[in-house]
């Protein structure tokens, strides 16, 4: 599965390794490393998985309050 932002976290003798198939893939991988070695406080052994998002979304996400009537928006985007 070598999907864009995609990755694979493979524990071996020697620690976890970390494959991202693109830079993002290698910081999301390292990410859910850190998540689970928080969550579980150790290095987790055992482990052998991949993750991809199903698609790969770029943008900004503005939260609009009462149905886009936000008074910051339309001062400060809309002049």
């Amino acid at each position: 599965m070598r999907k864009p932002e995609g990755y694979r976290l493979v524990a071996t003798q020697n620690g976890v390794q970390v494959i991202g198939f693109d830079a993002a893939g290698a910081m999301y991988g390292c990410l859910d490393l850190a998540r689970r070695v928080r969550e579980a406080g150790r290095l987790p052994r055992g482990l052998d998985v991949s993750d991809a998002p199903a698609l790969s979304l770029r943008g900004v996400y503005i939260l609009l309050s009462k149905g886009g009537r936000s008074s910051f928006l339309r001062h400060d985007i809309c002049g």
